[in-house]
């Protein structure tokens, strides 16, 4: 099982795949959490119990291939726990469009500081 996990999320770290790539992967971790479920949920081994719980949340197990937006959030989620979070509901309103605004020049490739001087610039 660590081995399908760890396969997932090198998936996903890799880049930003398509709907269906991830629609594959996510069809085959499920296949093969199913197919070692199957080889030990009926046998009498240590594993029995383990095994039969895998069957009965296989699908619950690799949400993360199919769903990337969460990905985007983590960073933010992070640093509102380790920093206990904000002190004013304006706080957290300007946490909110710094994380957009740095994600959206990290998305289009842009350097942070030359973008912020352009959006200062832009509003001056």
């Amino acid at each position: 099982m660590r081995a399908l996990y760890d396969r997932g999320q090198a998936f996903v770290q890799a880049g930003e795949p398509s709907a269906s790539e991830r629609e594959q992967l996510y069809v085959a971790l499920v296949s093969e959490t199913e197919r070692l479920g199957l080889r030990y949920a009926r046998a009498k081994h240590p594993c029995r119990a383990l095994a039969q719980r895998l069957l009965r949340h296989q699908e619950e197990l690799f949400p993360f291939v199919l769903v990337l937006a969460e990905r985007s959030l983590r960073p933010v989620v992070v640093v509102r726990q380790i920093s206990g979070g904000t002190r004013s509901a304006q706080g957290s309103e300007t946490r909110r469009m710094l994380a957009t605004v740095f994600a959206t020049l990290a998305a289009r490739g842009q350097n942070p500081f030359t973008g912020c001087l352009a959006l200062i610039s832009e509003n001056s």
